[in-house]
Formats: C-alpha cells, sequence, structure tokens
C-alpha cells in the first residue's frame, strides 16, 4: 500500500508551468531524493505533495500520518544564531538522529520543527493526524510526592489496574509503582514518561539527550522500548550506540561552523 501517491500533478504562476503531469509513488520505507537546480521546483513540489499547495490538474493522495512534519527554507530568528535554510520532510515511521556540536542548533532546530521557535522566512507544517511527545517535558510531571502509580493515572486517564499493566511493560515493577514519583531515578522517569506517551497515542517521539544521567543498566532499558517503539523518532544525541541500536534512517548533522544542517546517511554513525 503506497503512502504517498500522486497522479498527473500540474502547477503554473501565471505563464510558467512549474510542474507538468507529474506521477509519484511512495511506498512504505521508500526514500526518495529531489534533485534539480535551483529554481525548478523541488520546494514547490514538496508543497504539493505536504498537502500546502493544491494542483491545478492531478491528485495527491497521502495515507493518514505518512508525513510528519516539513520545514521548508528554515531560518531561526534568534539572537546571535543562524540555522538554515533547510527543505525538510520527515515521514510517518522514521528515525531522525540530529547530531552537532554544543551550541550548534539542535534543540533549536526541534523547537522550530515543532512550532516553539518563529521562522524569519519558509514554512512549516505537521499532519493532521499526527501526536507529538516530548519526553523531557513528561519528566518534570514526575516531580511531586504523589505515587507514581496516581502520576501515571492523571497523565493518560487510565483506571489503576491498566496503568500498573502499563508500567510494568515498560520495566517499572511493583516496588516503584507506589513510591512518590519524585524518588524514582531518572531512568524510571524517562520509562515511565514513555509509557505515558504511549497511552496517549503519540506518533512521533522527541527526545533530547535521553541518555544523560543515566546508567548502563537504563541507557540498555531506553534502547530496547525505542528500537521496538513502531512511530517516528527524533532523537538529538551524542551517544552513538543508542542511535544505532534505535536502527536510524537518516542523519542530520548540524554545524555551528556553517548553520546549514547536512543530511548524511545512517551508516555515518557506524565509523
Amino acid at each position: 500500500m503506497s503512502v504517498l501517491l500522486a497522479r498527473k500533478v500540474t502547477l503554473s504562476f501565471g505563464p510558467r508551468t512549474v510542474l507538468s503531469a507529474v506521477d509519484l509513488d511512495v511506498s512504505p520505507g521508500d526514500r526518495v531524493g529531489l534533485s534539480a537546480p535551483n529554481g525548478v521546483g523541488k520546494s514547490t513540489l514538496l508543497r504539493v505533495l505536504a498537502g500546502e499547495l493544491p494542483p491545478e490538474e492531478g491528485t495527491v493522495t497521502l495515507r493518514p500520518g505518512a508525513v510528519l512534519a516539513h520545514l521548508t527554507q528554515e531560518t531561526d530568528p534568534r539572537p546571535g544564531e543562524s540555522l538554515g535554510p533547510l527543505d525538510l520532510t520527515i515521514g510517518g515511521g522514521e528515525r531522525w538522529p540530529i547530531t552537532g556540536p554544543n551550541g550548534s542548533g539542535k534543540s533549536t532546530l526541534i523547537g522550530a520543527l515543532l512550532g516553539r521557535i518563529p521562522l524569519l522566512a519558509g514554512e512549516r507544517s505537521v499532519g493532521a493526524s499526527v501526536v507529538v511527545g516530548e519526553v523531557d517535558q513528561l519528566r518534570h510531571t514526575f516531580d511531586t510526592e504523589d505515587s507514581a502509580l496516581a502520576v501515571v493515572m492523571a497523565a493518560t486517564g487510565l483506571h489503576a489496574e491498566p496503568a500498573r499493566t502499563l508500567l510494568a511493560k515498560f520495566r517499572l515493577g511493583a516496588d516503584a509503582v507506589p513510591r512518590p514519583a519524585r524518588e524514582l531515578s531518572p531512568g524510571e522517569r524517562t520509562r515511565a514518561g514513555l509509557a505515558v506517551l504511549q497511552a496517549r497515542g503519540t506518533t512521533c517521539l522527541v527526545l533530547d539527550e535521553p541518555t544523560n544521567h543515566l546508567e548502563l543498566p537504563a541507557i540498555e532499558q531506553l534502547e530496547q522500548a525505542l528500537a521496538d517503539y513502531p512511530g517516528t523518532l527524533i532523537l538529538i544525541t551524542h551517544d552513538r550506540r543508542l542511535a544505532q541500536a534505535v536502527r536510524v534512517d537518516h542523519v542530520l548533522d548540524v554545524t555551528a561552523e556553517s548553520g546549514r544542517p547536512r543530511l548524511a546517511p545512517a551508516p555515518d554513525l557506524d565509523k
């Protein structure tokens, strides 16, 4: 079954025909690159495929949730920082680590993708059926004297027994569930956060350096949980082992020198 199907897509701007009878069939797992000189219509085609721009003729059929995010010619306006321009489309189920030295703009890029940071130029869109979850934000939810079970019940709407079952699935045992949530270790908080996001139907996980302050057993449990996650994953990490464990599809390298994110093949992580 195709995740994206375009048939006879045609679009003109005034007298200039930019797209003429374009046919495209993208299957699950396909990786499609657009290569052409500047100004011929690559970004226009992406906008049409993402549903931002209607074609004059032809049809575009997109499976619900297939496109997670589309970011075009992004530039971030933070003082002293320059990031972009960048054209980026992230598909459903894909796994993207964002790499680069500290201060290069990795978290800024995440903020731009999720709409927290305004763009100087370009456009951004997120699929209507996409549910984004950020583990870092949920970790703070557990900074309370309420029990871990009570926090998860409040965050998910589950009753006690289904909430216990959910936590057990993420290797939070009977000893952790009744304890005050603030007493959970960093690894336990991370796994509890992942449990909450799963219960909410999250289709895209965003993690910013999730292995910081985790001991090796907690990192191994996190690796397993992420490897089993079926949705889209956007990951900022310096931990090459984690990136390898989750079987990434693409690498987006953000370098402080250029401010221009660079797409690199996933095998770069093995070097």
